[in-house]
């Protein structure tokens, strides 16, 4: 898995797009990287994008990913770009997760996700 960050200076937010095959023992690198990465700038908007991941995510995947994040960053606001097929429970994540106090939304494009951080 290789990992690709850069911060949009203009729209105020940080992009990661993870690459590869994603292994269930690198699940717990992927917030430890993002988290460090936002301690290095002050905006509390990211877009995390894996839609050039071979492997798909599942619910309890993006719910300790974020959920870790959002430990270190109570008030910040995420988008996921993913366009696999097993995140069908999109709306069911971001109706448990935002009764968590995180605030995330996972869109099927990157337009769209710039879109909504942008609001």
């Amino acid at each position: 898995m290789t990992v690709n960050c850069f911060k949009d200076f203009e729209d105020d937010y940080i992009v990661f797009s993870f690459n590869g095959d994603i292994l269930l023992n690198n699940i717990s690198d992927i917030p430890e990287q993002i988290v460090s990465t936002l301690n290095e700038y002050t905006t509390r908007k990211i877009l995390i994008d894996f839609t050039s991941m071979k492997s798909e995510f599942y619910l309890l995947d993006f719910i300790k990913i974020v959920r870790t994040i959002h430990k270190e960053f109570n008030s910040i606001r995420i988008a996921i770009v993913d366009n696999s097929k097993e995140i069908k429970d999109s709306e069911t994540i971001e109706a448990i997760l935002f009764n968590n106090g995180i605030i995330l939304r996972i869109l099927k494009s990157t337009d769209d996700a710039k879109k909504w951080l942008s609001n």
